[in-house]
């Protein structure tokens, strides 16, 4: 099929403009990979966006909105015993590795009968 000079410099005007865009966009985002070359976090934040990748739904799939709910309740009420116990437990193995002079008890008798003298 012969094309037309019409639908020849269509098809070059629109060749010539995606190389146009093609061009601005890898300045653009040149540009932007430069700015944030300082920060990490930043910098994969712009390549993940260039890459058009989305962040999938960590959720598992299946699950009703009850059950994921309480799944989160129940590993979160885990967490907080957990630390509850190793404070309870750090606190009980202070108290019992802490030995008292012998004489707290002199000092403090010694102490209430200065008191009372005066």
């Amino acid at each position: 099929m012969k094309r037309t000079k019409l639908e020849i410099d269509t098809q070059d005007k629109k060749a010539e403009y995606k190389e146009f865009l093609n061009s601005k966009w890898n300045d653009h985002y040149t540009k932007l990979i430069q700015d944030t070359s300082g920060n990490p976090r930043n910098l994969f934040n712009v390549i993940n966006k260039s890459l058009h990748k989305r962040e999938d739904t960590p959720f598992p799939a299946g699950m009703s909105d009850g059950e994921l709910a309480n799944d989160f309740n129940e590993f979160f009420d885990g967490k907080i015993q957990s630390k509850r116990d190793n404070l309870d437990n750090i606190q009980n193995n202070f108290t019992a590795t802490v030995e008292y002079p012998k004489y707290t008890q002199q000092l403090t008798d010694h102490y209430h009968k200065m008191k009372c003298e005066n």
